[in-house]
Parts: C-alpha cells; sequence; structure tokens
C-alpha cells in the first residue's frame, strides 16, 4: 500500500537506524525503496546487507547526480498506492506510517516532526518539536487561503512529514526539480495545485536527526540561493493569487536564508567580508525587503534584529544570534 522512498548518499552510519525504525512500523503493508546516490562510503554495503534481511526492501544503485534525481527515479519505479519521504539519517516512530494511512482519504496527509540535535559522539544536545494545527480542508481549489497557518508554520516546506497519493504524482508527472535547496517545497507546492485535500494530524512521529559539525544539504550555499527562493515567492503568488500574501509567507524563508549565510560566516564555512557583502545583497533584493515590510505586529525580539538586518548591523546580528544559539 505505501511505499517509502530513501535517498542513500553516504549515510553508512545512520542509515541501519533508519531502516530498522521503519522495519518496527505497526503498518507493514510497505516497500522500501533504498536508492543509493553514488555515495564514496559504505553505504551501498550496509543497504545491501539491509536487504538480504528484508523481501520489502528494494535496493537501487545509480551514479551519483542528487537528491532530486534520486528520488524521481524512485517515484518511476514505486508500486505503492501512496508514498512517504525518509532521509537516510532520520527515524521514525513506530506508528508514523499507521497515523499517516488511517487518514488516506485525503489527497495530503500532514504530521508533526522533531529536530533532534546531537553532539558528534552521540548526545542529545535539545530537541523542538513542530506540531501542526489539527485540521481538514476540503475544495483545496477554492479554499487555499486556509493553507495559510501550514505555510507559516513551515510544515509545506519539507517532505518527510507527508503521505501522498501515487495516482497523483503519476497523473501530473509531477517530479522534483534539480535544484541544490528548497527542491521539496517546490514539489510540495506543485502537488497542492493539483490535489483536492489535505489533513493535518497534530502529533509527531518523525525525527530529524542534525548532528554538530556534520554538513548537510540545509546548510549549503549555493551562488543562486537567493534566486532559488525569488523564484519560489513569485511560485506562492500565482498559488494564492494575492502579492501581499505571498510576501507574508515568505518572510521565514528569508529570515532562514540569512541564518544559513550567518551560520556559515560564524563557522569559518565562508569569508566574513564575502558572507557579509552576500548578507546586504539578500536584505537589499526587492522581495526580502516586501517580505519584511509585512513584520509590524511582532515582539520586541523580533524587531530588535530585524532592525539589525534592515541596518546591515550583520556583524551584531550573528553575535546576538550564537548568544541565543540560533546558529
Amino acid at each position: 500500500m505505501i511505499s517509502i522512498i530513501v535517498p542513500v548518499y553516504n549515510v553508512a552510519k545512520s542509515i541501519e537506524a533508519c531502516v530498522k525504525s521503519i522495519q518496527l512500523q505497526d503498518f507493514t503493508d510497505w516497500e522500501l525503496l533504498l536508492v543509493n546516490d553514488g555515495s564514496s562510503d559504505d553505504s551501498l554495503a550496509v543497504i545491501q546487507e539491509l536487504a538480504q534481511t528484508d523481501s520489502r526492501i528494494i535496493v537501487i544503485d545509480k551514479r551519483h547526480s542528487g537528491v532530486s534525481d534520486t528520488r524521481n527515479l524512485a517515484l518511476s519505479k514505486m508500486r505503492g498506492e501512496y508514498v512517504c519521504f525518509i532521509d537516510g539519517d532520520d527515524i521514525v516512530e513506530h506508528n508514523h506510517l499507521s497515523n499517516l494511512y488511517l487518514r488516506r482519504d485525503y489527497d495530503m496527509v500532514i504530521c508533526g516532526y522533531r529536530v533532534d540535535e546531537y553532539t558528534h559522539d552521540g548526545n542529545l544536545i535539545r530537541t523542538a518539536e513542530h506540531i501542526p494545527t489539527k485540521s481538514k480542508i476540503e475544495r483545496l481549489s477554492a479554499n487555499r487561503e486556509s493553507l495559510k497557518p501550514l505555510f507559516l508554520s513551515g510544515m509545506i516546506n519539507i517532505n518527510c512529514n507527508k503521505l501522498l497519493k501515487s495516482s497523483i504524482i503519476r497523473k501530473y508527472n509531477l517530479q522534483y526539480k534539480s535544484i541544490p535547496v528548497n527542491e521539496d517545497f517546490y514539489f510540495m507546492l506543485e502537488y497542492l495545485s493539483v490535489a483536492n485535500s489535505i489533513c493535518t494530524i497534530a502529533s509527531v512521529s518523525y525525527h530529524w536527526i542534525r548532528v554538530q559539525s556534520r554538513q548537510s544539504g540545509v546548510d549549503s550555499l549555493p551562488d543562486d540561493l537567493l534566486e532559488i527562493y525569488t523564484k519560489a515567492h513569485d511560485n506562492i503568488t500565482s498559488f494564492f493569487h494575492s502579492e501581499k500574501l505571498a510576501d507574508e509567507l515568505m518572510y521565514y524563508s528569508y529570515y532562514y536564508v540569512v541564518l544559513k549565510y550567518c551560520k556559515a560566516i560564524a563557522n569559518g564555512g565562508i569569508k566574513r567580508k564575502v558572507g557579509l557583502k552576500q548578507l546586504k545583497g539578500v536584505m537589499n533584493d526587492r522581495y526580502v525587503k516586501a517580505a519584511f515590510n509585512t513584520r509590524l505586529n511582532v515582539s520586541r525580539g523580533e524587531k530588535l534584529m530585524n532592525f539589525l538586518l534592515r541596518n546591515n548591523f550583520f556583524s551584531f546580528f550573528i553575535t546576538l544570534n550564537k548568544y541565543i544559539g540560533a546558529i
């Protein structure tokens, strides 16, 4: 009934825990597509060994071409009536699939997720739960503004906390764009453009694992980073038929872009002079300015942060965010 797609790229140390959490599901009618994206570590050997223990596990090996191509290949091979995505360094609770499957009549089912941050030697530092407000929305094409809380909370931006209908993906030939970041959001927005209903579950069953000092996709800074997000801005405007609403919904995305640069500067990932120049370019962008202009009635803390950004006091902003643990 459910195809589970797991891209595998240099996750030899974590993929077994991921697969084991799937095998412990109380819902058992699934197939697991483990797609090795040309890993340079022992990932392929590990998943091949795991596949020998469970006939529901399918291993696909390919040359390295990125996570979007990897997921697209799996979408073309899946056999399930429904599909969900799990990352190779994450784990799920034993009732993850069953909770999603119970609401399978809806075109998209969304559950909560938890971000667990660990030290490099495996000690849990902090955890943060992200739980959607319980809701059921029908006739999406006529009620798109009802999705606003889900966009604002970031629930739409990722793909790992959802159950989707394979028939919709096949009918409209939906695929992931070959871009270095934010590919999840583009795919989910396209899916919602043709979906008719959505249901959320006010519980947490997905664990997004972050390890300090380990580089991940969310930390990358491609040259066209801002362009990727401004194009998403245009897509949201078209989706909601409202520039004003799109400006509001994109604020947190741009704030996230700023934090990515700040983290890279703080950690030495990019030279400080280069990073500060890029930050200035971000804050001078017309899309970013429009998004920040929607933040009027906010807390004093947010007003302070936005004041620092608007006036290019980036070094002070970085210092404050290091102090509060945001970067």
